[in-house]
């Protein structure tokens, strides 16, 4: 346990893993350390035992006073704990079990849950005496014969002063080296480097150790060097000086080392992928989620096609990126083409025109899916200009109402890039673009249909009925979307669940590595005849303490998940089931919780916990997150606290739900409009306008209940829902 351990030790007191994961700490650290409280020893690890030359019975319950060998600089360590909490690398002088004095660099800290008692880690430090003063004699004997490479270069970085080591070490004359810097001898990259850390050392006037690189003949070596200035009498410094010890075996050791471990962390590492899966999944449709917005604000068709270019690559990696569009005439399509090739600068668009039926032939596609191709050389699409130098491609369908108005091309300069899951998000963005420039069609249509109105009031009846078309195909336009944004949810709750499990998981892991060590220690001891009773008793305790912490950690995740898998189900099954209403929402907020760790607002779910609906649990979780969400962004500006309640409370016929909040309210020429599609106050800080329709569409529709809002500046907003036990 070093500095790093007292730290890793502290978190994991803070964070509840419990006294068996402060063991692994504790007992498997680098360095010797003991424990102590109210002047005496309590506790040490092995490497302290065989440090301080004590049995561990001799030394816990050894005074501090007989440990340590100046009382007083005992005294001005605690004082610096008292002040600090932590205090690093102090000189002290310790008391051996057999008499001799140890001296060494003590790190203390105390621990948070009981700050009588103190870890210290003990350093021991090395010092070698000379038995008679020998001059320079001496001082050149130990130069040339340490296993140190030692150098001194003048502050131009001439090297004026190599030991034996160096030319062994490094296979170089020091006739060759001495005068030259290690530019002429050295890769550029690696003189760099090392001239580099020289300049610092001069810049700060003292010594600095890093870690540097250097070339062996059986390749490059690692080594930690030790750089300091050289001054004359008056203090100026005239030349750098280094020692350098070759650390290589010792990396390659930590490599194997490594590479044993992770055998062992292969399970873990797969679930952490499953995971950055999942989270990169919820990413992009998150960028869908934001498409929607910017492509909403988008005034003409071309805008509408830029926009989605430069988000596409979000969503679907692109090298290039082209659109095509049915013109007006229904029998041409025009073609927008946007390269992304060129870092971002995109291609002034290029309009082309191309038969409708011949379009569609060379497209390959149908109205219901895409087309991918794995390598486009050899294909018939290998002479379009557009895609010169693509190697892969998807091609999607923009449909509407069974027919195809354009397309979107994506491709990439790598062959077989895209799998079908990249497709079928390519669908979600073609569907998506297909009603929103058919709606901006239709919206252009309503508005020359107006004016016609205004001109030839004969012509309202013919104009009434395009009006109904249009407003269907709105309404079309606005499911897709409410879907859309449901979309995004689940995405949030698939990455906010995916944060929380990793916390538990990982302590199981260490407590496992932890088992299975020991349990081959044992092993070996047996297989070698030297199993005592102690070893035994050991490991039982050993095992009863890790098998706890890995059970109530895999409780845990398993319970994470469990949750998230019935929310997620709900959300997406729509299907009607009896559930507890109080439990149901407090498995809801674990999905919710890293969004509320963000903000300073408590959340508290209160009511009778035996009430029941037969209705649709997952409406009503998209229900509740998205009010919660709505708090968070509207209620509570910046970092404003606050608390959001969450009521549930029995009615004649079914069950009242409040959720309020204690935030800012909403104003009065807003009240009335709250619940209107893409009304928001947000707009282009992240408000959609679709979260309270959303609500109110599930909340009346699909769980067949009322809603209504109460609320005024200040004084917080108030939301009151009445959902029947069974809807009809």
């Amino acid at each position: 346990m070093g500095e790093r351990g007292l730290e890793m030790a502290a978190m994991e007191r803070e964070r509840g893993a419990g006294e068996a994961a402060f063991r692994v700490l504790f007992e498997h650290g680098s360095d010797p350390a003991v424990v102590l409280e109210r002047g005496a020893v309590v506790d040490a690890n092995p490497l302290a035992l065989r440090a301080l030359a004590y049995a561990r019975g001799e030394l816990v319950g050894l005074s501090t006073r007989a440990l340590f060998v100046e009382p007083e600089a005992l005294a001005e360590l605690r004082a610096a704990l008292d002040e600090h909490g932590l205090v690093r690398a102090r000189a002290l002088a310790l008391r051996r079990g057999d008499g001799a004095r140890l001296d060494a660099l003590v790190t203390a800290a105390r621990l948070a849950e009981a700050p009588a008692r103190w870890i210290v880690i003990v350093r021991p430090r090395v010092a070698v005496e000379p038995q008679a003063p020998a001059g320079a004699g001496l001082l050149e004997a130990i130069i040339e014969n340490t296993s140190a490479v030692i150098y001194v270069k003048d502050l131009e970085g001439r090297v004026l002063l190599v030991n034996r080591r160096y030319e062994t070490a490094l296979g170089l004359r020091r006739a060759d080296v001495i005068g030259g810097t290690d530019y002429d001898f050295f890769p550029r990259e690696i003189a760099e480097q090392h001239r580099q850390h020289d300049l610092e050392v001069l810049a700060v006037g003292a010594s600095r150790e890093w870690e540097e690189h250097a070339p062996h003949d059986d390749g490059v070596h690692t080594y930690i060097s030790v750089k300091f200035p050289i001054v004359d009498a008056a203090g100026r410094a005239y030349a750098v000086g280094g020692i350098s010890t070759d650390i290589t075996e010792r990396k390659r050791a930590e490599a194997s080392l490594r590479e044993s471990e992770a055998r062992t962390r292969e399970l873990f590492d797969q679930t952490q992928t499953a995971l950055a899966e999942t989270e990169a999944y919820a990413r992009r449709l998150a960028a869908l989620n934001e498409l929607g917005e910017c492509v909403n604000l988008a005034e003409r068709e071309l805008e509408v096609f830029t926009l989605t270019a430069a988000l596409l690559p979000w969503i679907v990696e692109a090298d290039a990126v082209r659109f095509s569009l049915r013109a007006a005439d229904t029998t041409t399509f025009e073609v927008f083409v946007v390269d992304e090739r060129a870092h971002g600068r995109r291609a002034a668009p290029e309009i082309e025109r191309a038969a409708a039926a011949a379009w569609l032939a060379t497209l390959g596609v149908d109205a219901g899916a895409p087309r991918i191709i794995d390598e486009l050389r050899g294909s018939p699409r290998e002479g379009d200009p557009a895609l010169a130098g693509m190697r892969s491609m998807i091609t999607a369908p923009m449909t509407t109402l069974g027919e195809i108005i354009g397309s979107i091309e994506v491709a990439r300069l790598q062959p077989g890039a895209y799998a079908v899951r990249d497709a079928n998000l390519l669908m979600h963005v073609a569907a998506f673009l297909a009603a929103n420039v058919e709606n901006k069609r239709r919206t252009l249509e309503l508005r020359k249909a107006s004016e016609a109105a205004e001109m030839a009031r004969a012509a309202a009846v013919e104009r009434s009925a395009e009006l109904a078309r249009t407003l269907e195909s709105l309404r079309a336009t606005q499911q897709q979307l409410v879907e859309s944004e449901k979309m995004a949810a689940l995405g949030g709750l698939v990455a906010g669940v995916a944060h929380e499990i990793n916390t538990p998981i990982g302590v199981g892991v260490t407590g496992a590595s932890l088992l299975e060590q020991r349990t081959r220690e044992l092993a070996e001891r047996f297989d070698a005849g030297a199993l005592k009773r102690k070893h035994l008793r050991a490991y039982l305790e050993t095992a009863v303490q890790t098998s706890a912490v890995i059970l109530a950690n895999l409780q845990r995740a398993g319970a994470l998940i469990q949750s998230f898998k019935q929310v997620a189900v709900d959300q997406s099954s729509q299907e009607r089931r009896r559930f507890a209403v109080v439990e149901y929402l407090e498995n809801l907020l674990l999905s919710l919780r890293p969004e509320l760790r963000r903000h300073p607002v408590t959340v508290e779910i209160s009511g009778d916990a035996e009430l029941t609906l037969v209705n649709d649990p997952g409406a009503l979780a998209q229900v509740v997150t998205n009010l919660v969400m709505n708090s968070l962004t509207h209620a509570f500006v910046g970092d404003a606290s606050g608390a959001i309640g969450i009521r549930v409370d029995p009615a004649p016929d079914g069950i009242e739900l409040e959720v309020r909040d204690d935030g800012r309210g909403i104003a009065g020429e807003h009240l009335a409009k709250i619940f209107d599609p893409f009304f928001t106050t947000q707009r282009g800080r992240g408000g959609s306008g679709l979260g309270l329709h959303v609500v109110y569409n599930l909340v009346t529709q699909r769980m067949r209940g009322t809603i209504r809002c109460e609320s005024a500046p200040g004084a917080g907003a108030r939301f009151s829902l009445s959902l029947p036990h069974t809807p009809a």
